[in-house]
């Protein structure tokens, strides 16, 4: 029979060798993998004693350098990502307000283009077609009333120049025989003087 003494110091040998080979299984997967699958393999290849688990300590260690590892990656890529985004951020504001003044200098061309300076003014281009239209209506206007009345004169100066010339024409046939009546008349007297002279 097994002496009761001897009993509990095989049942910790046996722990201690069960223990030492399952800490000298391969711990392999624990380099490779996810953080899950590291976990997992924790889990299912640790020892089993009684209702806890027995978990080698540089296992522990390991799968803790690695999500440290894994953290410092994801805090890295995270900053680098804020700072890529603060960038962007910094490159659409600019882009933004780059946009808004070339919409303004648009908008300023735009208006310029379909208006045109008139003393001193902007005005639009349907509006400055209306005004030299009625500008060139009322001059063609003002042309048609000024030859209007041209030719109305025109037709009154040549009536009365004719009317001139007829009186002209009157006058001087009124002068011809005033002349040759008073030719006569003076005939008439010289032959009177001439007659008294000679009686």
């Amino acid at each position: 029979m097994i002496n009761t003494r001897i009993l509990p110091l095989m049942v910790m040998l046996i722990l201690a060798t069960a223990s030492a080979f399952g800490q000298s299984k391969s711990s392999a997967p624990l380099d490779e993998g996810t953080i899950r699958s590291k976990f997992d393999y924790l889990i299912n290849e640790s020892e089993r004693f009684k209702e806890f688990q027995v978990v080698n300590r540089r296992w522990i260690r390991k799968v803790r350098d690695h999500v440290a590892d894994s953290l410092n990656t994801v805090r890295a890529d995270l900053t680098s990502k804020v700072n890529t985004i603060s960038t962007q951020q910094k490159e659409i504001d600019g882009l933004k307000a780059e946009l808004a003044g070339t919409n303004e200098n648009l908008a300023t061309v735009t208006g310029e283009r379909d208006s045109i300076k008139f003393f001193g003014m902007n005005i639009g281009k349907n509006a400055y077609k209306s005004i030299m239209w009625g500008i060139v209506g009322g001059l063609a206007l003002l042309s048609l009333i000024l030859f209007l009345s041209f030719k109305r004169s025109h037709s009154v100066t040549s009536n009365t120049q004719q009317a001139l010339k007829r009186t002209q024409d009157e006058f001087d046939a009124f002068r011809e025989r005033t002349l040759k009546k008073e030719q006569k008349i003076m005939r008439r007297l010289q032959d009177e003087l001439n007659k008294n002279a000679a009686s």
